[in-house]
């Protein structure tokens, strides 16, 4: 008696699949999802760009692995097959050497966020803090160091060989230049913000609960600054004349440290015009911000008078309770002010 039995292979595909999808996961995980920004650069290279990535590919994976990635390209590219994990891997090391230098910078800013940690710091102040700014702008600083020392992990920076030669080289440089002269503008603004701050607040006669975030390109500080003075109520004509005089607004400064030495950095390093062209664009970039920031500081300042000429006019009036609260955009962040007045209730008429 003949029989036939049929294999089935489905579950064995799927579970293929499934561990192929795991792979390919961590892959991403591990390079900070850069895997993505890199296949789709090379579904989008010129012929010749491409040439030379299977040409590369074959030196130094074999010519049986670039036939096999070659012949593989258009389903890839259609999305008919995925690329394996183990092929993501290659693509990884040989497609960023063919891009351009933007395309690279963009790449390694990716990977290195991915990889950095965003630190978060709290700091409680009480009236008076001009005493204090040093500590705040020192822990600012601190804060952007830290950013900066953190380095790309040795697991990843050991197989993306592209980035510790050549225009990935440039890249990290630049990137550090970047984030020093980010931090920069950040510290420069804050101490002439808080000055002004406080500026407005004591001829204000007004100690209001501020909280003040400065937002780091990698982490945030935030300050937490409480009312010590009290309210001098009920108010005198003649104090209410005194105090009713707030400071005049602050002109725009520019920044110790031109930003133009971004671009001489990079073509100290005997960097191409492109490496070039890229920092004159970051210069650009930062220049843009910083007069962006600048504005910001200007209109705050100006909303915080506003602000606390309401609130002055309002501690004036007797028996009325009040609370007021106002956010304000800084060039070093955000800032948030509440003053609240309660009726003071008396035993005796």
């Amino acid at each position: 008696m003949s029989y036939s039995r049929r294999w089935s292979s489905t579950r064995t595909s799927v579970n293929w699949a499934a561990h192929h999808r795991a792979q390919r996961a961590r892959v991403s995980a591990e390079f900070g999802g850069i895997d993505q920004s890199v296949v789709r650069a090379f579904y989008q290279l010129r012929q010749g760009e491409l040439d030379e990535v299977f040409r590369l590919y074959a030196q130094q994976f074999g010519a049986s692995a670039a036939s096999y990635a070659l012949s593989a390209y258009q389903k890839w590219r259609i999305g008919s097959v995925q690329p394996s994990a183990l092929t993501l891997h290659r693509l990884l090391e040989i497609v960023p050497r063919v891009l351009d230098f933007a395309a690279k910078l963009e790449l390694y800013r990716q990977l290195r966020n991915a990889h950095r940690k965003r630190e978060a710091i709290n700091l409680r102040l009480t009236y008076p803090i001009a005493d204090q700014l040093n500590l705040v702008v020192a822990e600012t600083w601190r804060v952007v160091e830290h950013a900066r020392a953190q380095p790309i992990p040795e697991v990843v920076s050991a197989r993306l060989t592209w980035l510790s030669h050549g225009d990935g080289m440039a890249a990290r440089q630049l990137v550090s230049a970047i984030e020093l002269e980010e931090g920069q503008q950040v510290a420069a603004m804050l101490r002439e913000e808080l000055t002004t701050l406080l500026s407005a607040t004591e001829l204000s006669g007004i100690s209001p609960r501020i909280q003040h975030v400065i937002e780091l390109p990698h982490g945030t500080v935030t300050l937490e600054i409480t009312e010590k003075k009290k309210w001098k109520w009920p108010m005198t004509k003649k104090e209410s004349e005194h105090e009713n005089t707030l400071p005049a607004l602050v002109d725009d400064r520019s920044l110790a440290r031109p930003i133009g030495d971004i671009i001489d950095q990079a073509l100290e390093q005997g960097g191409s015009e492109e490496i070039a062209r890229a920092a004159q664009i970051e210069a650009l970039r930062l220049a843009a911000k910083q007069r962006e920031s600048a504005m910001d500081s200007t209109a705050a300042n100006r909303e915080i008078v506003e602000f606390l000429e309401q609130v002055h006019d309002a501690s004036t009036v007797r028996d009325m309770d009040f609370s007021a609260d106002a956010d304000f955009k800084r060039a070093s962040g955000r800032t948030h002010m509440r003053v609240e007045r309660k009726r003071r209730w008396w035993p005796f008429g």
